[in-house]
């Protein structure tokens, strides 16, 4: 059995597996409330490398899905990305791009019909 310096970390029948257990505030985010599969290793050397490697790459995860969250404090500090967009982006509108494609289409089906 791995010791309790490998955190994340289990074995059975041989296989080591990665476990970890979703933060309360993200449970939202996810499917399950824990996330576990198999390394497919048998070296608890390799299983200790990619245990370490997968949980920074979750904690970086979790940090990202937070600082999305409107619950941050800091959040106000940052621009309104919707805002920016709309200012930014030279596409239309849904309601006029509607009105693009239902003027352009039902012309051309109108010449179509009349032939």
């Amino acid at each position: 059995m791995v010791g309790q310096s490998t955190p994340y970390l289990y074995r059975k029948r041989g296989i080591y597996y990665f476990s970890r257990r979703v933060p309360e505030d993200l449970l939202g985010h996810y499917k399950r409330s824990k996330i576990v599969f198999s390394l497919r290793t048998k070296s608890a050397k390799a299983a200790r490398v990619k245990a370490a490697s997968l949980s920074s790459q979750l904690e970086e995860d979790w940090l990202t899905i937070r600082w999305r969250s409107r619950d941050t404090p800091l959040r106000r500090f940052l621009k309104d990305q919707a805002t920016e967009a709309r200012f930014t982006s030279s596409a239309p509108l849904l309601s006029g791009a509607g009105k693009i494609y239902l003027s352009t289409k039902g012309e051309s089906r109108l010449t179509k019909v009349d032939q």
